[in-house]
């Protein structure tokens, strides 16, 4: 276990934790359930020593397959980080449900926002309708101004949802 957080002579809890578990592989597999997917995830449980770890997911539906990445952002237990979704077809359906499954899965597990981040095309054309991630400004997601990546010459945005939440949940912290 890491270093603990000292108060006085109480020890609070280990750096390595805090009182907010990441609950996503929990939620995640749920909510396919629900929607009638099979669900893998890996690893299949985090706890205090691996919470901040990215989680590979892989979600297979009766119309298309998707593996992709969440991790809750590093030093915030409040945003939820999807990456590398990969659809099959890529198309955007089968983007947009996964995007659904990941959205329901992370309110689910007390996230308060989802973000994520997308590469324009290097032609510079903005049309957002060549994009399986397009249709995303059109269902209450934020997208920044374009940025270019000085390592790869790619021109990216961010994406990022607010979920809803309307205050705190109870049961969704650790009792110390």
């Amino acid at each position: 276990m890491g270093p603990s957080i000292c108060r006085g002579d109480k020890e609070l809890m280990p750096r390595a934790m805090v009182g907010h578990p990441n609950l996503i592989c929990e939620t995640l597999p749920d909510e396919a359930k629900k929607l009638g997917y099979k669900m893998k995830t890996h690893p299949k449980a985090l706890w205090g020593e691996n919470e901040w770890n990215k989680v590979f997911c892989r979600v297979s539906a009766p119309k298309f397959r998707t593996t992709f990445e969440v991790q809750q952002m590093p030093g915030c237990c409040a945003v939820l980080i999807a990456s590398y979704i990969d659809p099959q077809p890529y198309e955007h359906e089968p983007f947009m449900e996964t995007i659904k499954l990941i959205e329901r899965s992370a309110y689910e597990a007390g996230f308060g926002s989802l973000m994520l981040s997308q590469v324009l095309l290097r032609d510079g054309n903005a049309n957002l309708k060549k994009y399986v991630w397009g249709l995303l400004p059109n269902d209450g997601w934020e997208i920044s101004q374009p940025f270019i990546n000085a390592k790869s010459g790619n021109k990216v945005v961010y994406l990022t949802k607010n979920l809803g939440q309307v205050g705190k949940v109870n049961g969704l912290e650790i009792d110390l």
